[in-house]
């Protein structure tokens, strides 16, 4: 993932994300769809940091006027939010995804509208007052009429200009745009996939948003008008013409596919076109053109098809491939076909490989090297050292006050999580066991208004392996609910990306509860992989169910949702998490020692590493369980050096690891990286001995056939388990180690040989004793 400005560098600096409203990190994107990380960094860096945007929108208007300023305004993060949106989209699209929002651009006027405000009004102004005007009459209309609610020639303008919704608002107006699948939020005819052409139109540079909030006390939904078409000299010139689909070619985010996918391409006439599409087996799968005409009304002149499953889904727990052709396009210049590929993918999921090689036998005091494989492009790793326990915990709510307590809740903060022993409003209803329980209720009843989530969750922070099978036990009872409440027990293998449901509880009769506790279990199937479990409260179907706020205080008093309480396993195991260390990015190897360890591993006792992977800044899964068993017995010599400090070697004493010509043996001895080429130090000396002397003791002349050679190496620790020699040769093919003397002394290894007559050799020899 690149950012086209210096500036945008601070976006992707590891641990250094600017917190919107930072404006730099909204615009000016590029992301390589063909490389998944790429995709799933994009994803998390841009997508996700427009998410939260509900808290910062600051919309000062209000329903109960309609006059000038009732629309209200909203503040510069939220307008980051949405144009950090808009360039999301088109980066993956792989268009300039430098579009401004909110720029102060005033509104375009056609000498065809029959409503003209002033030509100094902004597009934001218009839209602003156009999203109102949805909210007002709870209508959508490009052409609003002047008896509406709220009217204005403003409103007029920003509406016939712009993409409409009702029901979403900011950056969650903009995905439902892209994906055309919300009906009644965006239009109810979504085929020709008008809101996302407009979005991805190559030319555009330059948008508005107007967004308001939704209001149940007044029956007012949330509504956003995106003002999209440009002025003719805010269209941006010299793009080659290209073909531009929804989803994207290469890795897509799963979340944001829709049902309805599309191909454009300027001035292409799709009138005879034909689309097939094929899964990653081969198997054709359903695509049913829903618009194929040379209408230009909408951006550039497209095709758009519904899509069957699996194509159509939005969750995906494995990648998953599909082949599009189109074909018969036709056009002065188009191309009459087009092929690509649209791979699904969950961001939540790294599937790059994550390991950890070394020794499954660490020793008392002696620290161990483990060396990592992160995934390409990643920004940190971790390492998480465990102690493998036998499963004899309990989990209640009694000790939920308790540091040791593992729970980790997503409840709303209307209702207490932990509940208590009485309800007023019902004295007799009693906790599961003890004191306290802890309690899903749905805090508010669902509305076609604010539209807000009502699903209610809780996990057992866990990691429990099965081994050979286990069973998870917990109990529960039965407040108030109905058949419309369930409650799903759901597993995963993979820290929470994704969930699979292994239980579903259905609600009782409304107004009855359970007398006592039920008790109940799930089982884990055997296998090495932790898995944690959660409990998901959530709405069956569109039936009627209690909840905390319908009645007011009322409704506050009773027992109202599910009940649960002591949590255990029996069979298998749990990782007890003791120390998590964070790595630098560049970083290649992990020591397990009594500090990273948290405390220092004795002897016999199991310990478990588990690495993540920190990308997008977001930390995600943890890789593979890595198994160690503490001894009190440490390899020694070269076998130590491998197993401590160089676990990745894949050659023996005599091969060479990294190719630089010095075999592994040699590089233990002389204290080398095997996995660095290393220079040579090595220095040679020449010395000769004298026949003759003068009177005053100088040589008076040489004898080439005496004296010695010899060669001089750094050594600054000998090692254990060693035999330093050397040996000599003429010819490179005999070697011999006669008189030969070696001195590891003073930091340095030298031996010394006879020079000889002629060219002589002269190389280290390295053994185990």
């Amino acid at each position: 993932m690149a950012a086209s400005s210096p500036s945008l560098l601070f976006a992707w600096e590891p641990g250094n994300y600017p917190a919107p409203p930072a404006r730099m990190d909204s615009a000016g994107f590029s992301v390589d769809t063909s490389d998944r990380n790429d995709v799933v960094a994009f994803w998390h860096a841009v997508y996700m940091a427009s998410e939260g945007y509900q808290s910062r929108i600051n919309w000062t208007g209000t329903y109960t006027s309609t006059g000038a300023g009732a629309e209200g305004t909203t503040s510069p993060a939220f307008v980051a939010d949405v144009e950090r949106r808009v360039n999301f989209f088109r980066a993956m699209a792989g268009l300039p995804a430098d579009v401004s929002v909110n720029s102060g651009s005033a509104v375009r006027i056609d000498g065809s509208d029959p409503h003209k405000p002033a030509a100094t009004t902004h597009k934001s102004a218009a839209a602003q007052r156009a999203a109102y005007v949805v909210a007002m009459n709870n209508a959508l209309f490009h052409n609003p009429p002047t008896n509406f609610v709220a009217w204005t020639a403003a409103a007029w303008n920003g509406s016939h200009k712009g993409n409409l919704a009702s029901g979403v608002y900011g950056p969650g107006a903009i995905t439902e745009y892209l994906r055309e699948e919300l009906g009644n939020g965006t239009s109810g005819f979504n085929s020709s996939v008008g809101h996302r052409r407009w979005i991805l139109y190559p030319q555009a540079t330059d948008f508005a948003t107007g967004d308001v909030v939704a209001s149940a006390a007044s029956q007012k939904r949330s509504a956003n008008c995106l003002y999209v078409i440009q002025h003719a000299g805010e269209e941006r010139g010299g793009l080659e013409p290209r073909f531009v689909s929804y989803p994207s070619p290469g890795y897509f985010p799963a979340p944001v596919n829709s049902r309805f996918w599309s191909l454009s391409y300027p001035n292409a006439d799709f009138t005879n076109a034909t689309v097939s599409i094929t899964d990653q087996s081969g198997s054709p799968v359903a695509a049913t053109v829903k618009v194929s005409g040379a209408s230009p009304a909408y951006g550039d002149r497209a095709i758009a098809w519904e899509v069957g499953e699996p194509a159509a889904t939005d969750k995906v727990t494995d990648d998953v491939t599909f082949h599009v052709t189109v074909s018969g396009i036709r056009g002065p210049g188009v191309p009459d076909s087009h092929r690509y590929a649209v791979t699904l993918i969950n961001p939540n999921r790294l599937s790059a490989a994550q390991s950890l090689t070394g020794t499954p036998a660490p020793a008392t005091g002696v620290p161990a090297n483990y060396f990592l494989k992160l995934p390409p492009q990643a920004e940190a790793g971790s390492v998480t050292c465990f102690r493998p326990l036998a499963n004899t915990w309990l989990e209640n709510a009694e000790t939920a006050l308790e540091p040791q307590s593992r729970i980790i809740a997503s409840t709303a903060t209307t209702y207490p999580f932990l509940a208590t022993a009485t309800f007023a409003g019902l004295p007799t209803f009693s906790m599961v066991a003890g004191l306290r329980s802890y309690r899903l209720t749905f805090p508010y009843l669902p509305d076609a208004y604010t539209r807000a989530n009502i699903e209610q969750s809780f996990e057992v922070d866990r990691q429990i392996v099965p081994e050979g099978g286990a069973t998870f036990h917990f109990r529960y009872k039965r407040g108030l609910t109905t058949p419309s409440t369930g409650l799903a027990v759901e597993t995963s293998e993979d820290d929470g990306a994704s969930w699979t449901t292994a239980k579903t509880l259905v609600g009782r009769a409304a107004g009855s509860v359970d007398a006592a506790p039920i008790t109940e279990s799930i089982f884990l199937p055997p296998g090495p992989t932790p898995v944690r479990v959660r409990f998901r409260l959530f709405q069956l179907g569109d039936g009627s169910i209690y909840a905390i706020d319908q009645n007011g205080a009322s409704t506050a008093i009773h027992p109202t949702g599910f009940f649960l309480d002591d949590f255990s396993v029996t069979g298998g195991e749990w990782l007890d998490p003791k120390a998590i260390n964070e790595l630098l990015p560049d970083s290649d190897r992990f020591t397990f020692n009594g500090i990273t360890a948290g405390t220092p591993p004795r002897a016999g006792e199991r310990w478990a590493l588990r690495m993540r992977t920190k990308l997008g800044n977001r930390w995600f899964q943890h890789g593979p369980v890595k198994s160690l068993q503490v001894t009190s017995s440490p390899a020694t010599g070269y076998d130590a050096w491998v197993a401590y400090e160089y676990p990745v070697l894949t050659q023996s004493f005599s091969g060479d690891d990294d190719g630089d010509g010095i075999p592994n043996g040699v590089e233990y001895a002389f204290l080398l990286d095997p996995l660095v080429v290393s220079p040579i130090t090595d220095t040679l000396e020449i010395a000769d001995e004298p026949t003759g002397q003068l009177a005053d003791g100088s040589a008076t002349t040489q004898n080439l056939k005496t004296g010695t050679l010899t060669i001089r190496r750094p050594l600054p620790a000998v090692r254990p388990g060693i035999r330093y020699g050397a040996e000599w040769s003429d010819n490179l093919i005999d070697w011999l180690g006669d008189e030969i003397s070696i001195n590891t002394s003073d930091g340095a290894a030298s031996a010394t040989a006879p020079r000889g007559d002629g060219q002589r050799f002269l190389r280290w020899k390295i053994e185990k004793e």
